[in-house]
């Protein structure tokens, strides 16, 4: 997630990107200290938190999870397909590989390539596992940690408790959290 933010700056500007503004959304980020990105990143990890309850999760790999869930979002949010899609068609079928999206999937395939080293074609079955969670309903309530102690103190503890680990890979939230529930504190 903290790759895609640099190279969505680097490439907005750029031809490749077009798909993109098509669409005339502002672009989405996962890492910048604002409220757009902050939620961005806080669907990707509540989505995130129930594939990981699941035990089939385990069959796929790590980064390829990741990489699929920020496809799903980045495409739901530039409108390259509506989330009633998402959650009742490509899981059951290659909806995502239609012509219509060879635009799109040529642009998240520049991204992959350069960060995760993955070509788009490595993410189909790991697209399919992640696309019915996105039905998932999404809080974006101030976690109860934080409504009922907002001590500086009670938000670095909550910050550090709050960890996800994928095998060898651990997401730390609190970085990202840091910038946005310190102004919330104040």
């Amino acid at each position: 997630m903290q790759k895609w933010d640099p190279f969505l700056e680097n490439i907005l500007y750029s031809d490749s990107a077009n798909v993109l503004k098509k669409s005339g959304k502002n672009p989405i980020y996962f890492k910048k200290p604002h409220e757009q990105s902050y939620g961005s990143f806080r669907e990707l990890i509540q989505i995130l938190d129930v594939l990981l309850l699941d035990i089939e999760t385990l069959q796929y790999n790590q980064r390829a999870i990741i990489a699929s869930l920020m496809y799903l979002m980045v495409g739901k949010h530039y409108q390259q397909f509506e989330l009633s899609t998402v959650v009742n068609e490509f899981s059951r079928s290659s909806a995502f590989l239609s012509k219509e999206l060879l635009p799109y999937n040529s642009f998240f395939s520049q991204f992959l390539k350069i960060y995760f080293e993955f070509e788009m074609e490595d993410l189909f079955s790991t697209i399919q596992y992640v696309a019915p969670y996105f039905a998932v309903k999404i809080s974006f309530e101030t976690p109860i940690a934080m409504k009922q102690d907002k001590s500086a103190h009670t938000v670095r503890r909550f910050l550090f408790e709050r960890k996800l680990t994928l095998n060898r890979y651990t997401l730390k939230s609190s970085f990202v959290y840091k910038h946005t529930l310190q102004r919330t504190c104040q």
